[in-house]
């Protein structure tokens, strides 16, 4: 998983100190989550997620079961009235 992190990083072409100035993180802790010696809490993994445009649960998925990492990833999507394209209520409930 750490491995795919960094691959995606160097795909996009941003380096570690992007990456985390980007997630308001010290590029030292970004290097250790990116070699995998150290955990990034769910808020960081949030926001080092946002920055690469993946989503943050790939950071646990040694930790979660395929179906627990799927419903998370469904329960992500925004689902929006076709005509007004505003934001529905969370119809996944």
């Amino acid at each position: 998983m750490f491995k795919t992190i960094r691959s995606i990083r160097k795909q996009k072409g941003y380096t570690q100190e992007f990456v985390a100035n980007q997630s308001g993180i010290a590029r030292s802790f970004y290097t250790h989550i990116e070699s995998g010696s150290k955990k990034p809490s769910v808020s960081v993994a949030k926001k080092i997620a946002r920055t690469l445009s993946v989503p943050w649960t790939i950071f646990f998925e040694d930790e979660c079961s395929l179906k627990e990492h799927k419903k998370e990833q469904s329960s992500e999507v925004n689902y929006f009235d076709t005509d007004t394209k505003t934001p529905l209520k969370d119809v996944t409930e």
